[in-house]
């Protein structure tokens, strides 16, 4: 949170000043956070309210001008969990070795949640159970509360993108629908973003159509966001996944003690442009990869290649079902890429 020296001393019952570090510019400048007393407040107003400002709250921090901000970490530090336990048998790996080593290695993990630094629930394995113990941006937002927030949001891109494939514009209502769209995507993520335009929107669309960056489409933590819900209804070869922090993490900790594990000291060609999200809390702020993996922020290489191997993930799931069930309360049903995406969203942080 940014605020001037005014406004501060007007409310220092709610503010407390620190210092946040630009990942671009290394440059480091004043800040605040709110106060215990402020989180006390947040308890009190209503549970929509406080959705919205928690999802802020534990989103990452950006500034349009420079990036994603590094900020000092007020959670109880979590250690990462170095190394992973991998099989014995990793002397050749193939990209298909690779995505079913990762996927089995999740599945055996125990996994435990945290909220604010903090353990909650009850320690869990399995991806199914992994699945269960989901939520955002608070526990009581779990799987069920977050497929109903987004259904809307996913019919009324799907609607968008029947416009396109049909090769039509948009009319000036659809136009407003787009924003009406992203603005609820940015909303439920946390991520507000300033000077959304048609151009924008569209050419984010158009991105994931055409698999490449069309006509300079923004890519951040919160364009990430509209991309998986844009593609969402251009069939499972061409869905996105939400490439944030925590994703990104989830995958880069395990490929990277998994490849290393392998003695491999640089990302084969296909995980080449798979980069390193930013981000704050948990034990992405603290964690040490063993290979040097790019940078992937703001990078529509990244958001591509991590939604490829997200969807291998998802297709290696569904071909051993039996042994990967989506849950208790899903029978006979398959992985689809938002629950992956959930999945990997938690183990991440």
């Amino acid at each position: 949170m940014q605020a001037s020296t005014q406004f501060i001393e007007k409310n220092n019952q709610i503010f407390i000043e620190y210092s946040a570090k630009n990942l671009s510019t290394g440059r480091t400048a004043k800040h605040v956070r709110l106060s215990n007393y402020a989180l006390g407040l947040l308890e009190k107003i209503s549970h929509d309210d406080q959705y919205e400002i928690d999802a802020i709250l534990n989103a990452d921090i950006e500034d349009e001008k420079n990036g994603l901000l590094e900020i000092e970490n007020f959670e109880p530090e979590i250690t990462p969990q170095y190394p992973i336990s991998l099989p014995s048998n990793l002397t050749c790996l193939t990209q298909q070795s690779l995505v079913t080593t990762l996927v089995a290695t999740i599945h055996a993990e125990p996994f435990q949640p945290h909220y604010r630094g903090q353990p909650i629930m009850k320690q869990v394995q399995g991806w199914d159970r992994r699945l269960t113990s989901y939520f955002w941006p608070k526990p009581d937002f779990g799987v069920a509360e977050t497929e109903t927030r987004l259904r809307p949001l996913l019919d009324q891109a799907a609607a968008l993108q029947a416009t396109l494939r049909n090769g039509q514009i948009w009319t000036e209502a659809e136009k407003q629908s787009a924003h009406q769209l992203a603005e609820a995507i940015f909303l439920w993520g946390g991520v507000p973003q300033n000077n959304i335009t048609t151009e924008k929107i569209l050419a984010v669309f158009k991105s994931v159509n055409h698999g490449k960056q069309i006509e300079r489409a923004p890519m951040n933590s919160g364009w990430t966001k509209l991309a998986a819900i844009a593609s969402a209804s251009n069939g499972p070869a061409n869905e996105h996944v939400i490439w944030d922090s925590r994703v990104a993490h989830s995958l880069l900790k395990r490929l990277d003690s998994i490849l290393s594990a392998s003695g491999i000291t640089i990302p084969p060609d296909y995980l080449s442009h798979l980069g390193h999200i930013p981000g704050r809390g948990g034990s992405r702020t603290t964690a040490k990869y063993h290979i040097n993996w790019p940078n992937g922020y703001q990078k529509w290489s990244s958001q591509f290649a991590g939604s490829e191997i997200v969807r291998k993930i998802r297709d290696e799931l569904n071909k051993n079902i039996k042994l990967y069930p989506v849950g208790t309360s899903n029978q006979g049903a398959t992985w689809t890429l938002r629950e992956v995406e959930m999945v990997l969203f938690m183990d991440g942080y």
